[in-house]
């Protein structure tokens, strides 16, 4: 698959500073708040930008959130939550687009984490989510005129061996794992994307120093659709890298290693990997977070099964006094298909500005004020979203 040697330079170069989640064990925290809640007012001045219309839409949206914590005789457990209503109502009439929009989602996560032996332990955790996908996301991304939603419905399950005292710098886990998609038929394309998933990871962190610890990670999984349209494929990652926090202030993760792809018919395919995170908070008062990865990816594309996608991301936030609160982000990502007649490839950007308002000690009122670019390079795909969205937060 081809890419543009500068881009992925540029990614490569930028991301060496920011955090990340490769190579780390779950962590089970009993102090985790049992319930967050959040009741939104929004407006975007286009729900749907798959049709030539603006569809300026207002809002309101209910979610809430949270992990509930169980501790046994040599044995942890967790259920962590989510759920999320969403109602739209579309400004103007439209003969072929509803006025009423919904979106809603929920995710509910079973972790059991069982200690056998010194220094070992087993998790195992089953995972189920439905989502709603917005137009112009998921897989109706590279579509124009969709009027219906995708919705779609995932269940999952893993099994972690995990050695080590100290996980968060030194262990070896060994995890495998299952996974099936599958959407609803409200749109004609949506069931060629029902598919199943299974694989290994294994992940290594050994510390090297007081400050820094060598990490590992090798993965492999096979995806097969349903529809007999779609090239089944085996995947294989392996990275290397290393983990550094040579202060209380910062810390750098870097790993960088190759991807490979084969296919039951197609062509098979290699590449570059990578994932590298830092993080640094120089005052109590800032914080600057970037980020980038590159890795191969199931396609939301039914022209091909396969998709590369590269990112690179930036958060600041800024804490003024104990009440109010400011953050900024931009993301952008690039996503190459290798499609029959030839490369297509799909650019995100993404960017936006918040302020908090701190009203007692677990509640705060957030404005969020954010916009979204994408474009194709076929020319098909080239819109701006822009949304508004005022919040009160409650943690308990």
């Amino acid at each position: 698959m081809r890419t543009k040697n500068y881009k992925s330079l540029l990614c490569l170069v930028s991301s060496f500073f920011t955090f990340g989640s490769i190579a780390e064990v779950t962590v089970i925290n009993p102090e985790a708040s049992p319930l967050d809640l959040s009741v939104s007012a929004n407006y975007t001045d286009d729900l749907n930008p798959t049709d030539n219309v603006d569809n300026k839409a207002y809002g309101l949206s209910l979610s809430a959130q949270g992990k509930l914590v169980a501790k046994g005789q040599g044995s942890w457990f967790m259920a962590d939550y989510a759920a999320n209503l969403e109602k739209f109502k579309v400004s103007e009439d439209s003969d072929i687009f509803s006025d009423d929009q919904d979106f809603n989602d929920y995710r509910i996560k079973l972790l059991g984490r069982f200690f056998f032996a010194d220094a070992w332990h087993l998790d195992t955790q089953i995972q189920h989510r439905t989502d709603t996908q917005r137009y112009g996301k998921g897989i109706s991304q590279l579509r124009n005129n969709v009027f219906d939603t995708d919705r779609l419905s995932e269940n999952s399950a893993a099994f972690t061996l995990v050695y080590g005292n100290d996980t968060s710098s030194r262990f070896v886990s060994l995890k495998l794992f299952a996974l099936e998609q599958s959407y609803n038929n409200n749109n004609d394309y949506a069931t060629q994307f029902d598919m199943e998933s299974q694989g290994a990871e294994l992940d290594l962190a050994f510390r090297q120093s007081s400050v820094s610890s060598l990490l590992l990670k090798l993965e492999g999984k096979k995806e097969d659709y349903d529809s007999i349209l779609r090239d089944d494929s085996n995947v294989y990652r392996a990275l290397i890298g290393a983990d550094w926090q040579p202060t209380g202030v910062s810390k750098l993760k870097v790993l960088l290693g190759m991807y490979w792809r084969e296919f039951d018919t197609q062509e098979s395919n290699s590449g570059l990997s990578w994932s590298f995170d830092y993080i640094n908070k120089p005052t109590e008062s800032w914080s600057v977070a970037l980020s980038s990865s590159r890795l191969s990816q199931a396609s939301n594309s039914e022209l091909t099964s396969d998709s590369v996608r590269q990112d690179l991301g930036l958060n600041i936030d800024y804490i003024y006094s104990s009440q109010w609160g400011f953050g900024t982000y931009y993301s952008f990502a690039e996503t190459e298909y290798e499609e029959p007649l030839g490369v297509r490839e799909l650019e995100e950007n993404k960017g936006g500005v918040s302020i908090s308002l701190g009203l007692k000690k677990h509640s705060k009122v957030k404005l969020s004020l954010g916009t979204d670019s994408v474009s194709s390079s076929d020319g098909l795909i080239d819109y701006r979203q822009n949304e508004a969205r005022l919040s009160w937060q409650l943690t308990l």
